[in-house]
């Protein structure tokens, strides 16, 4: 197969109406030669072009030739191309001989294009062969039949090859672009294409394809194959994954693969064009399909990649959910247990419940009754009380009326001074209920007050000691940790014989870590007894003692008013105070106690705030040497491995010391105080309370009894007087009052008897009543005896009226306090 490619002049006019010059031309060249981007554009491929166009390397052109001096001899080559091809004759033997003669004559080996190239209706049905050409610079294509038109090489005279340029390669300029299709000049002179004006491009051969051309594809197959690596299976590939060197091997066998097939269209389309044509039109759907499968097999490599990435996220996802589900199983389970408890708590109360309103509906049906009988009762004893009023009334005026009539000779002025006297009576009464009433009133808005100050500590004391014990509770779990943590690392230190076992690096950071722990846990507790944490705490307690003694200062106020009240009722040499009053002396000073204590459990001034102190400065300044050692700074000798073993065993006494102080109050000596329990001295302090109402409201009923008594002894103090000054009274005080009294004693009696004894009763009365007259008629001629009786009289009255005179004063002063 003779070769028939030829260079074409670069300087050549385009030819009009082209077929193929719609595509758009390939860009310029530079001055040291085209590198444009192809399938094999690596340099490895670019020198095996470079040997396959040239027989001998030494002719390359360099890169440090001018432009235009280049093509001066390219266009001189190509002459003596067209020269000697009119010399040769067409045998077939041409392919064979062509080398030796260019050998000979020193051309270069370029094959001149066929003539079919010339005339564009044949050229026409060979598009599919032009759509990437090779060129003589060999820039990009997919043709490779110039690999088998060209003559065989020559060995001529090895020359010592000199380099492409001066300058390194590292420092080169190169341009990569993709090859499109040619754009040819439609004249019947030319052949050039419109782009490779610098350059001479080089048709495919349409002479007849023989079996040696096919064997010469296979072996150079072959060889591109061998030269890639990929017919060895432990050919590596370095990628970032096995997708990507997947990818890449498939994209070096489908660059050899399409070249040696653009090889066989072209072979086929020499014998029938038709089916060269049909050949690179399922060559091209083909490679589209190739060249979709690495991106959709890449597409899903990336999403499987995040597919993969999804999944661990889920997964972390699940786990974290898992562990939320079970602890959210642990509360529940525990919510359910208190659930129950709750519920046996709740069917308790109600049964308590159901009880308790049966017990108070019985207590209510019965206070109902019990209220109903009292107001009729009630009702009965005003309307006696308005009757014996009335009567009063009436007998006074009528004595009055009868002092007035038997007086109006003698005696007016002993009459006045005597209505006085009854005007003075009535004011004082009033006076006395006046004072009883103000009295009462200011007790009982006082106990008012010292009710909702015990019921204000009671519930203030109960929560603070509730608050106190929950901290005081967990203060001992976390201390008791602690404790078990230090017991723990000194028997790890401390060996069979007693020596001290040092600890390794991993074990030594572990001690590190836990002290730090511990640390945290004891400074945290420390700020549990400073700044606003003791305010708060230690502000609770001074308002519950203000409580306190605002309650101790009424309660003296009360007790201060009803003191006289209590002389009179004791020997005058007994000067003691109430039971009441002493109780709250007592209770006073066990408050007092409890409340110290309080105070200094929630300061931790009973020993625990300053044994932290004492605790936390050396753990802080083995917890730094420590640190020191397990970052590799420092190492601890073995005395400071006995020194911390027996600073444990002092850390762990002093932990001791301050949980024997929690919730307890020692003395300078040591000695625990002992005070009351505040949920019994709560209970105290109400009983006291209720004692105190009950107390002052007896006092109350006391002092209205007295008033009522004194105001009777002072109506019956009237009435022998009125009867004194009237000269009626004959008869001894003594013998009236018991006439007076056996006649209520007899009115008693007959109240209690029926009809009969009411009428033998009348009869007696009627007979006594006829014989007091004829007693007075026969008593008239003794009135001298009458005065002498009077006079004793008035002696006795006398003294009744300085008794009464007392206890008005004393009565009275009682009131005005």
């Amino acid at each position: 197969m003779a070769a028939s490619s030829v260079a074409e002049p670069a300087t050549c006019l385009p030819l009009p109406d082209s077929p193929s010059s719609q595509s758009p031309p390939p860009p310029p060249p530079t001055a040291s030669g085209l590198e444009l981007q192809d399938p094999l554009s690596s340099d490895r491929e670019h020198e095996q072009l470079g040997v396959l166009l040239s027989p001998n390397k030494s002719q390359r052109t360099p890169d440090f030739l001018p432009p235009r001096m280049l093509q001066a001899l390219k266009q001189q080559q190509q002459q003596q191309q067209l020269q000697w091809d009119k010399e040769q004759s067409t045998s077939p033997r041409r392919l064979q001989q062509s080398p030796k003669k260019d050998s000979e004559c020193g051309l270069p080996s370029v094959r001149p294009p066929a003539k079919l190239w010339s005339y564009p209706r044949q050229r026409s049905k060979f598009t599919h062969l032009t759509t990437h050409p090779p060129c003589v610079c060999g820039a990009g294509s997919r043709d490779i039949s110039f690999l088998y038109d060209v003559p065989e090489d020559q060995k001529g005279k090895e020359q010592k090859e000199l380099p492409p340029s001066l300058i390194p390669n590292e420092y080169h300029i190169h341009k990569k672009v993709g090859v499109v299709g040619l754009e040819f000049r439609e004249d019947q002179y030319t052949t050039q294409s419109v782009a490779h004006d610098n350059h001479v491009t080089v048709f495919p051969s349409i002479n007849p394809s023989s079996r040696y051309e096919v064997l010469a594809l296979k072996s150079t197959m072959d060889a591109m194959l061998e030269k890639a690596g990929l017919p060895r299976e432990d050919t590596q590939m370095k990628g970032p994954t096995q997708v990507h060197n997947l990818l890449e091997l498939v994209r070096q066998e489908q660059i050899i693969y399409s070249v040696c097939f653009h090889e066989v269209i072209r072979q086929v389309s020499v014998q029938c064009a038709e089916r060269g044509e049909l050949l690179q039109e399922i060559r091209s759907r083909y490679t589209q399909l190739l060249d979709r499968i690495p991106r959709q097999v890449m597409s899903l490599h990336e999403d499987m990649l995040s597919q993969r990435a999804l999944c661990k996220r889920i997964s972390a996802e699940f786990r974290q959910f898992r562990s939320k589900i079970a602890s959210v199983t642990d509360r529940l389970g525990r919510l359910r247990e208190i659930d129950t408890q709750v519920v046996k708590e709740t069917r308790t109360a109600h049964r308590d419940l159901l009880s308790a309103l049966t017990e108070s509906e019985r207590n209510g049906n019965l206070l109902k009754e019990y209220h109903g009988v009292y107001e009729l009762q009630r009702k009965r004893l005003l309307e006696s009380v308005d009757k014996v009023r009335q009567e009063r009334c009436l007998w006074e005026g009528a004595a009055y009326s009868l002092a007035k009539e038997v007086m109006k000779e003698e005696g007016t002025q002993e009459l006045r001074t005597l209505r006085r006297l009854q005007l003075w009576e009535k004011a004082w009464a009033q006076q006395a209920r006046h004072f009883t009433t103000l009295l009462c009133q200011a007790d009982i808005r006082q106990l008012g007050e010292v009710d909702e100050c015990v019921r204000r500590w009671r519930e203030g004391v109960m929560s603070e000691n509730g608050r106190l014990e929950e901290v005081e509770s967990a203060l001992n779990d976390r201390l008791s940790e602690v404790e078990d943590g230090m017991k723990r690392w000194r028997e790890e230190l401390s060996g069979a014989d007693g020596r001290v076992i040092p600890l390794s690096q991993g074990r030594l950071q572990q001690l590190w870590e836990e002290l730090g722990v511990w640390l945290r846990v004891l400074n945290s507790e420390s700020d549990q007894y400073s700044g606003e944490t003791q305010l708060a705490r230690t502000q609770g307690l001074l308002t519950l003692h203000s409580l306190v003694e605002r309650w101790t200062e009424v309660g003296l106020e009360v007790f201060s008013r009803h003191q006289e009240m209590n002389q009179y009722d004791r020997a005058p040499s007994d000067h003691t105070h109430s039971p009441e009053h002493e109780r709250m002396l007592s209770l006073g000073g066990e408050v007092e106690l409890a409340m110290r204590h309080c105070t200094a459990r929630a300061s931790g001034d009973n020993g625990v705030a300053v044994g932290f102190i004492r605790l936390v400065t050396p753990l802080e300044t083995w917890e730094s040497r420590l640190g020191q050692c397990v970052s590799g700074k420092t190492k601890l000798p073995e005395s400071d491995w006995i020194n911390l073993r027996s600073l444990l065993g002092e850390w762990l006494e002093h932990l001791q010391k301050i949980r024997g102080f929690v919730g307890k109050v020692t003395d300078e000596e040591g000695h625990t105080l002992k005070c009351t329990p505040m949920r019994e001295l709560s209970v105290a302090v109400e009983k006291w309370r209720g004692a105190l109402s009950h107390a002052i409201f007896n006092r109350h009923t006391k002092i209205v009894s007295m008033v009522t008594d004194l105001h009777s002894s002072l109506v019956l103090w009237m009435v022998r007087l009125l009867l004194t000054f009237t000269r009626t009274t004959w008869v001894q005080p003594r013998t009236l009052r018991e006439r007076g009294g056996e006649g209520e004693e007899e009115r008693e009696e007959r109240e209690g008897e029926g009809e009969e004894t009411r009428e033998e009763t009348r009869e007696k009365e009627e007979d006594e009543g006829k014989g007091l007259e004829l007693g007075l008629e026969g008593e008239k001629d003794s009135w001298d005896q009458g005065m002498g009786l009077s006079q004793l009289l008035a002696v006795d009255l006398q003294e009744e009226y300085k008794t009464l005179s007392s206890s008005i004063k004393k009565l009275t002063t009682s009131l005005t306090r």
